[in-house]
């Protein structure tokens, strides 16, 4: 599921979801049965009211409630998610991954889900995959793998986690982002080359100098140019 479902079609909500539990079918017959698993699923999400509107006409937190619609009306066993609540509100946010979570839990089924919201995986994720530069850096129970290190190492930031009354894990940030001298110093003082698991470090701003030099240098030539190009050919001949 994507983040946006924007569609072009004149279809209705309902219609909609319809369309997507036929999806593959061999006959577009749609049974009492299916009709019934549409209406659960509008209801469950709370978006019933939504179902004569036409899809052009909603907002784009409304338009993700319908894709979730069409995703769990098929009944999957794999689900993948981008973002799914990111236009939401915070109360409609926490209802809806609170609802996901409760339905991948009732029929044992797994749910793949790209959030970028850390307290939101602590408290609605089992486990977390952390990737970053395109490559997994840590994976398992999500307590486990968001901590001060993966804040420090991935997000750059200064923080921990604090657990409130009812066991959910939240981050504490500190001041500000951590800088690229501090992100690569270790506790020994040295500066090092590389991250502990993220492979090459980003190059220093020493390293960046010369490359930046020959940047400005060739912008310089190339106004020069251009105003040699604008300039009377007598005036450029210094007459």
């Amino acid at each position: 599921m994507p983040q946006d479902v924007g569609s072009t079609a004149v279809l209705s909500v309902y219609e909609s979801v319809i369309l997507a539990l036929k999806q593959g079918a061999t006959s577009l017959r749609v049974r009492s049965a299916e009709l019934a698993r549409v209406d659960a699923i509008l209801q469950a999400l709370r978006i019933a009211d939504l179902a004569p509107r036409d899809l052009g006409d909603l907002s784009h937190g409304q338009r993700q409630l319908v894709g979730i619609a069409q995703t769990l009306v098929r009944e999957p066993d794999i689900v993948l998610m981008d973002e799914p609540t990111s236009a939401l509100d915070l109360h409609r946010r926490m209802d809806v991954l609170s609802f996901i979570r409760d339905y991948a839990r009732s029929r044992q089924i797994i749910v793949l889900v790209a959030i970028h919201d850390l307290n939101h995986a602590l408290r609605y994720c089992d486990h977390a995959l952390a990737i970053h530069n395109g490559r997994m850096v840590r994976f398992g129970m999500c307590s486990e793998v968001i901590d001060s290190d993966l804040l420090r190492d991935v997000y750059r930031v200064d923080g921990h986690l604090e657990y409130d009354s009812l066991g959910y894990g939240h981050i504490v940030l500190g001041e500000g982002s951590i800088g690229l001298e501090n992100h690569l110093a270790r506790s020994d003082g040295a500066v090092t080359g590389r991250t502990p698991v993220l492979g090459n470090a980003p190059p220093s701003v020493e390293e960046h100098a010369p490359h930046r030099r020959k940047i400005i240098e060739r912008h310089r030539q190339r106004r020069a140019q251009v105003k040699r190009r604008r300039l009377p050919t007598g005036r450029r001949r210094g007459l």
